[in-house]
């Protein structure tokens, strides 16, 4: 919309009006078209690249041994030396450049589904939610003694933990929203995510090195913040006059 510089409204014929609001309606539909800006996510995907590329230099085939003794995960390190920083470092390191290209994919694929809806600061409380659960998952477990694939606590690395955070919460968000708003697509859209869920696991469990104390951990962290959200999100749709709307977010 423009003002003329004299700041003089012209009155509008039915022809002018109908014109306007056809630009009007052009306009909003090249809005939805592009791809909604993704601060967060894009932005974890970055740090992941560069902390990749500094912790694997100069053979990007396997992080260098100070990194993997300063930063994976390790529950003797953790519970005995008193290295919590490992709770969160673990996250942001991987393997080798298929480990990272497929939870930098998971991460866009999933973080493009519900950063639009909540925004860029909940998203980042996602992401650290998600990866201590899944870091704390793994400590619960290795502190019982319970291990998978492995008889003594493993050195873990790798953001699964997250992608499987963002995935629970966009799944979680976008059901609930969708059974609120449109519930007559809501079983189909169900049955399309269940299926999603069960192919992104099968892949990663085609890994024979998979930890799944984290990717269990990091979904239900996510599950958990994504339900105090929508919580959150319904009481202030009950306030707002007018309900829900396409900018109801926290």
């Amino acid at each position: 919309m423009e003002y003329s510089e004299d700041n003089k409204q012209e009155p509008l014929t039915g022809e002018s009006s109908g014109n306007k609001l056809e630009e009007e309606e052009k306009e909003v539909e090249e809005i939805q078209l592009k791809d909604p800006p993704l601060p967060a996510t894009f932005g974890l995907i970055i740090l992941i690249a560069l902390v990749y590329g500094v912790t694997c230099f100069p053979t990007f085939q396997r992080p260098a041994r100070w990194a993997i003794e300063m930063g994976a995960y390790y529950s003797p390190s953790i519970v005995i030396n008193g290295e919590w920083w490992r709770l969160i470092t673990p996250n942001l390191m991987h393997w080798n450049l298929g480990h990272i290209l497929s939870n930098g994919f998971g991460l866009w694929v999933f973080g493009r589904m519900i950063e639009p809806l909540m925004g860029t600061r909940n998203m980042i409380y996602l992401f650290v939610i998600s990866g201590l659960s899944s870091s704390l998952a793994m400590l619960t477990m290795d502190t019982a003694g319970i291990y998978w694939q492995s008889d003594v606590p493993a050195i873990v690395a790798g953001a699964s933990g997250i992608d499987y955070g963002v995935m629970a919460a966009a799944f979680t968000i976008l059901l609930l929203v969708r059974r609120r708003l449109a519930p007559e697509g809501f079983t189909k859209d169900l049955r399309g995510m269940v299926v999603l869920l069960l192919v992104y696991t099968y892949l990663n469990l085609s890994d024979g090195h998979l930890a799944i104390f984290a990717h269990l951990g990091g979904f239900l962290g996510g599950l958990a913040f994504a339900l105090a959200y929508y919580r959150l999100l319904t009481q202030k749709a009950r306030k707002n006059p007018y309900g829900w709307g396409i900018d109801t977010k926290l």
